[in-house]
């Protein structure tokens, strides 16, 4: 994604010295000081939107005791793994295009009971 950096440094300037000038004011509200940094930084292009899904190799690991605490009832402790690799996402528009890469891996520890009916 290509910005012109003099453009960029020159309107995040303005927007500091905006959010700057009224933190010096000690009557001007949090909504006020948002709203100035908000309209300085109106000028900067929008970056790309990245899409939502992507279609990736994944696998799941599980593994798990039960403690028997009497005929119907068993105490359980487990751990889950699922993962995923080279998630991509990807967006463009008028300014440019972007791509971003990320893994993916969750852990669950698990504590139950399991119950016989």
């Amino acid at each position: 994604l290509k910005y012109n950096a003099n453009a960029v440094a020159e309107t995040i300037a303005a927007a500091g010295a905006a959010a700057g000038a009224l933190q010096a004011n000690p009557n001007a509200t949090e909504a006020e000081i948002n709203g100035a940094v908000q309209q300085a930084l109106a000028g900067l292009p929008p970056a790309p939107e990245l899409s939502e899904t992507d279609t990736a190799l994944a696998y799941h690991f599980g593994v798990g005791v039960g403690y028997r605490l009497n005929d119907n009832t068993t105490l359980q402790l487990g751990y889950r793994l699922q993962a995923g690799g080279n998630l991509e996402f990807s967006g463009s528009n008028a300014n440019g295009r972007i791509k971003s890469r990320t893994d993916l891996r969750v852990q669950f520890l698990e504590l139950g009971f399991r119950t016989r009916f």
